[in-house]
């Protein structure tokens, strides 16, 4: 085919009126047997009985020489790096897309793939390292113009690095105000300084395999973080990761807290630590619904029911405000356009939106708010 589409002759393997006698799925072709370019091609095939298949689908490939490997400039061959990162540099001739590959010292097991599209040179795989090993890192590319993949360039490195010294975590429970406060303080030990700490939680199970969720990030070496959005009579577990001026880390053991508290919180979902107190006294009901819809057939006395996907919880809160100052802040608070996290002290956790704000007065002195908190979808 033609780079104007113009289509060639076809050309038949063995001949158009002759078949292979062959079981084979494939045919090998000798190197140089078809120019450069776009081919098109198909296959019929013929049964014991002298039955022919009609022509299968047509297909293209490209026909060419393929661009060089790339050069790996860094990390060289044979050299060992201080760091749980790697940084893969290379030079290349006519590149549009590449790919890099992390493999074991033994090309046994693929650790990492990423795939870039342009001239980009130079990558830091998003792949932590682990100390004293061996890997292989490879490099193709690929060029629009041809259209083939170019040969693999690898070269093989190893880490040997020093982590920083593994934090001292303490997280406690503050049942008074309902959150989680954590403590860590930067080991001693180690010849690499901690820079930035991350802390982690997931909720306690037998078998620990529930995913960590990062909580904060870029905290300081030493530091203490508050977590305002555990729920009540829930086991939570810790830890903090600390990470040093070589990109290396070291995990804290993992610590294991519950809080309890007594009364209720709506806090804005972006920033937890404003929240609004609701008194445990005051009303709450909640609405479970799971949607569906209802269906009658002909000879069936009873209809059935067809459950779908879509599931609503509301939970409707009444609580008591007495004066006005606190009045106007509550009503602030639940005209928010953003999404809020409520918990209670029944063990309720959720993200919401707060609809139908109501204010009644109070025959004496007061004021009694409610709303609707309708459970949504959130990701912060």
């Amino acid at each position: 085919m033609s780079d104007t589409g113009e289509l060639g002759a076809w050309n038949y393997v063995p001949s158009q009126t002759t078949f292979r006698s062959s079981i084979s799925q494939y045919h090998d072709f000798a190197p140089e047997t078809f120019p450069l370019g776009e081919i098109e091609w198909t296959v019929k095939t013929k049964d014991q009985q002298g039955l022919e298949s009609p022509y299968a689908t047509y297909q293209r490939f490209n026909a060419g020489t393929p661009s060089n490997a790339p050069t790996i400039l860094q990390p060289a061959s044979g050299s060992q790096i201080p760091t749980s990162e790697v940084t893969v540099e290379w030079s290349s001739v006519d590149q549009d897309q590449y790919e890099l590959e992390i493999w074991d010292s033994t090309f046994t097991e693929r650790l990492f793939l990423e795939q870039g599209v342009g001239a980009i040179k130079a990558s830091t795989p998003a792949y932590q390292l682990t100390n004293n090993t061996t890997y292989i890192v490879q490099v193709r590319i690929l060029s629009r113009a041809v259209g083939l993949w170019s040969p693999w360039s690898s070269i093989t490195f190893s880490t040997v690095f020093v982590p920083p010294a593994v934090p001292t975590l303490i997280a406690e429970p503050d049942n008074d105000n309902g959150n989680i406060v954590v403590t860590w303080t930067e080991g001693t030990g180690s010849t690499t300084p901690a820079v930035s700490t991350d802390v982690f939680r997931r909720e306690y199970s037998s078998n620990g395999t529930n995913e960590w969720e990062m909580v904060a990030t870029g905290q300081l070496p030493s530091d203490v973080y508050i977590d305002y959005t555990p729920a009540s009579d829930l086991a939570y577990e810790y830890m903090v990761r600390t990470w040093g001026g070589n990109t290396t880390s070291a995990d804290s053991e993992i610590v294991e807290v519950e809080v309890f508290f007594d009364n209720a919180y709506l806090h804005r979902a972006l920033t937890p630590s404003d929240m609004l107190f609701i008194n445990s006294t005051d009303d709450r009901s909640q609405e479970l619904e799971v949607q569906g819809q209802v269906m009658s057939f002909a000879n069936r006395r009873l209809p059935v029911y067809e459950f779908g996907i879509n599931e609503s919880n509301k939970v409707e809160i009444t609580f008591t405000v007495y004066n006005p100052d606190d009045l106007r802040i509550v009503v602030k608070f639940l005209k928010l356009k953003e999404t809020f996290l409520y918990r209670d002290n029944y063990g309720r956790r959720f993200y919401c939106v707060a609809t139908q704000p109501k204010i009644s007065d109070l025959p004496f002195k007061g004021f009694q708010v409610s709303a609707t908190l309708l459970e949504v979808d959130y990701e912060g």
